[in-house]
């Protein structure tokens, strides 16, 4: 890293894993000292932070309604962006809105949803809620782009 870089910073899917001790941070500790420490490290080498929510995950309950898994790690993304005014992209927003406008059914082809044999990679059935498609990963990518683009950092002259 060095001066004049742009440093994204998004973390925090693992971060919430209660049942495993070497990958759980508490959202309003560690987790958010973690978050101020990057930040800082990237500021001191004269780069430029941004901070980002993670992407949601698909979990939509039986009555078709998008459920959070995250809890409050993107609350404290959204707090220290505001605290230590650092540019901010709010994935968690942008892709619970692109799950809920596809829906429970066309929002598995953003994911690793694929029955045996329709994939290379999968020779069993895969139903992967969390990782991405090749058109998930995309779409997100997207997302993330057009929302970098109207950040005022400096970075939105570099994207194309």
């Amino acid at each position: 890293m060095k001066k004049g870089d742009f440093v994204i910073i998004q973390f925090g899917h693992n971060d919430q894993k209660l049942k495993d001790s070497t990958k759980f941070t508490n959202p309003y500790t560690q987790y958010r000292a973690n978050l101020e420490r990057y930040v800082n490290e990237t500021r001191a080498k004269g780069a430029t932070p941004i901070l980002m929510t993670s992407i949601t995950r698909r979990n939509f309950n039986e009555n078709g309604v998008l459920i959070d898994t995250h809890k409050e790690y993107p609350l404290v993304v959204r707090m220290v962006a505001n605290d230590m005014k650092v540019p901010f992209v709010d994935m968690q927003l942008l892709t619970e809105q692109m799950e809920i406008s596809a829906g429970p059914e066309k929002s598995k082809l953003l994911h690793l949803h694929f029955k045996a044999g329709e994939n290379a990679y999968y020779d069993k059935d895969k139903a992967d809620d969390t990782h991405l498609s090749k058109l998930g990963a995309e779409t997100v990518a997207k997302l993330a782009v057009k929302d970098l683009k109207n950040q005022k950092t400096g970075l939105e002259k570099y994207i194309k």
